[in-house]
C-alpha cells in the first residue's frame, strides 16, 4: 500500500516550482515590454527637440511655377529629405519623397507640374535610424 503522506510533499514541491516558473516568465515579459515602449518615447522626444532647429522658408514663387518655388533651409540643422503633399482639387492627396534634402542656408527650386489646391512641404531628418517628419516646421502653400 502506498504512503499518503510522501506524495502530498512532492505535490507541495511541483505546485510551488511551477509558480516560480509563471512569475518568472511574467517578470520577463513586463521587463521586455517596458523597455520597449520607453525606447519608442525616447526616440519621439529626441526627434522633436532636433526639429526645434530646422527652419524651412518659401523664398519665392508659387504653384504656377512661373517662378519656381523656391525654399530655403534657414535652420541650423541640415535637412535630410523633404516630403512634399500635394493636394488635389478633387481631394486626393499625393506624397512625394525628394531624398536630396537640403544643407544649411541652401536654396532649391521645386517643379510642380500639377494644378493643385494645397502644397504641403514638410522637412525631414535623421535621428538615430530612423526617419523624424518634423509635422510642426511644415510650409504650406495654397494654391
Amino acid at each position: 500500500m502506498g504512503t499518503k503522506k510522501g506524495t502530498s510533499y512532492l505535490e507541495w514541491v511541483l505546485l510551488l516550482g511551477l509558480m516560480v516558473a509563471l512569475t518568472a516568465m511574467a517578470l520577463t515579459w513586463t521587463t521586455s515590454f517596458g523597455k520597449k515602449e520607453l525606447g519608442s518615447n525616447i526616440d519621439f522626444i529626441s526627434g522633436k527637440m532636433e526639429c526645434e532647429s530646422i527652419k524651412l522658408s518659401k523664398e519665392s514663387g508659387d504653384c504656377s511655377n512661373l517662378p519656381p518655388i523656391k525654399i530655403k533651409n534657414r535652420g541650423s540643422l541640415n535637412i535630410d529629405q523633404l516630403a512634399i503633399r500635394k493636394y488635389s482639387p478633387t481631394g486626393e492627396v499625393a506624397l512625394e519623397v525628394d531624398e536630396q534634402g537640403l544643407i544649411v542656408n541652401e536654396e532649391k527650386p521645386l517643379n510642380i507640374a500639377n494644378p493643385l489646391e494645397k502644397i504641403e512641404i514638410i522637412p525631414v531628418i535623421i535621428s538615430g535610424s530612423k526617419l523624424i517628419g518634423c509635422q510642426e516646421k511644415k510650409i504650406t502653400i495654397n494654391c
